[in-house]
């Protein structure tokens, strides 16, 4: 794997934990996030010839993380604000 595959990777799989973070923000911010992304990886796609497969799975993959560090952040703070008996 080439040094540019590798950041190219890295930038789609932050861009995707962004996207899924910016809800904290504004909802209309992740909406925002990947439809623009979706709307670039199918251009270049359609102008390059260059499959846009991998870079959406990897920014699926950075989503999901999203998705998971805001639901062990909102866990952990219901369960500090747990009274203790």
């Amino acid at each position: 794997m080439r040094i540019h595959d590798i950041v190219a990777a890295l930038a789609h799989f932050a861009f995707g934990l962004l996207s899924c973070l910016s809800v904290i923000v504004s909802p209309a911010l992740t909406v925002l996030g990947v439809v623009l992304f979706l709307l670039y990886e199918f251009d270049q796609e359609w102008r390059m010839s260059d499959p846009a497969y991998e870079e959406i799975r990897v920014f699926s993959v950075g989503f999901g993380v999203g998705m998971t560090l805001m639901i062990l952040g909102k866990l952990l703070l219901w369960l500090l604000e747990l009274p203790i008996p």
